[in-house]
């Protein structure tokens, strides 16, 4: 496997996990605000709301890096070296 197939592998799975994650925060949001659920339930689907969101800035951060290696592996983008 070359570095562009890995780099753009490694940039689609983040997207990926982004949208997945934020399909989980919007189910767990859902289940934490129903007033019907069990105090306990939605106390833990706020924590895990909460820990899901800290996941997804994490893998925004990682969004970058894995951007410009796809870019600099193309050739379409070049990183200077200075002295």
């Amino acid at each position: 496997m070359n570095s562009y197939s890995l780099a753009l592998f490694l940039h689609v799975i983040v997207v990926v996990y982004l949208l997945g994650t934020d399909l989980g925060r919007l189910y767990l949001a859902r289940v934490g605000a129903d007033g019907v659920t069990a105090p306990e339930s939605r106390l833990m689907a706020a924590r895990a709301c909460g820990w899901l969101g800290s996941m997804t800035n994490l893998a925004l951060i990682m969004i970058l890096p894995a951007g410009i290696s796809v870019g600099v592996a193309m050739g379409v983008y070049t990183l200077s070296h200075t002295a």
